[in-house]
């Protein structure tokens, strides 16, 4: 093998350890503590009844407390596992101790997406699990994959910006903020507003909540849905590569 794809695997095993100390531990310890207190809550009834899983209350309960953890956990491990990933190497000066060696800076970077991405399935696994082995099973791969999706689009939107910018998190939200109140108001415009055309530039995720909500269900999702999630996602990744190459580190 040759010595730079060596270097590459070397950096992603330090990405994989600092991402799941720095990055995912917190949202993944938040998402168990809701799980323990909704389950301390239904202590007596669980207790008591132990078939109270198998009834439509009980199955109402754990679909309610799916979507609760993973609402926690998946937009914390998205925005914290993206936040900052390029920005935050160019205004620390990392950049220049990583890259001293002839490391591609894309598949530097690459690496460290991918990485964070199977950290956040995994995470987002494992708590559809726990779910899981204390109620009825839980569509676990579903999870991953609506964790995928997520990251996907989320992800690669924050890391389009941290290419671009410092302030990579606040643009994000406020990017967040504009599109969750461009939906709210979509349905009340008039034919060829102007608006109808600019809601289209923002990120789908209206059409992520269906697939995100028929996969904890475990439902059938529409394949147009994840292919308008997956296109605009991978639009973005594009996009901060090219950036990547582009604009220099050090400014």
């Amino acid at each position: 093998m040759s010595p730079r794809p060596m270097r590459w695997l070397a950096y992603a095993r330090w990405q994989l350890i600092d991402g799941a100390w720095q990055r995912l531990a917190l949202p993944l310890v938040l998402a168990m503590l809701l799980c323990y207190a909704a389950f301390y809550s239904m202590k007596g009834m669980a207790t008591g009844h132990p078939e109270f899983w198998s009834t439509s209350d009980g199955r109402r309960f754990t679909l309610q407390l799916l979507q609760q953890a993973m609402g926690t956990f998946i937009p914390l491990a998205v925005l914290m596992g993206t936040n900052g990933m390029v920005a935050q190497d160019r205004q620390k000066g990392y950049f220049r101790f990583f890259f001293s060696k002839p490391v591609p800076v894309t598949g530097f970077y690459v690496s460290a997406f991918v990485v964070q991405a199977a950290l956040v399935m995994t995470g987002a696994a494992l708590v559809a699990a726990f779910i899981g082995f204390k109620t009825t099973p839980q569509p676990v791969l579903g999870v991953a994959l609506a964790a995928g999706l997520t990251f996907a689009l989320l992800g690669s939107l924050l890391f389009l910006l941290s290419t671009l910018t410092y302030q990579d998190g606040l643009v994000f939200i406020l990017a967040w903020v504009l599109t969750l109140i461009a939906r709210q108001l979509e349905p009340v415009m008039k034919a060829g507003h102007w608006l109808h055309q600019a809601v289209r530039v923002l990120p789908p995720t209206h059409r992520l909540d269906t697939v995100r909500d028929a996969l904890y269900a475990a439902q059938p999702v529409l394949a147009a849905d994840v292919w308008h999630v997956l296109a605009y996602g991978g639009a973005c990744f594009v996009l901060a590569l090219v950036a990547l190459r582009r604009l220099p580190l050090s400014r």
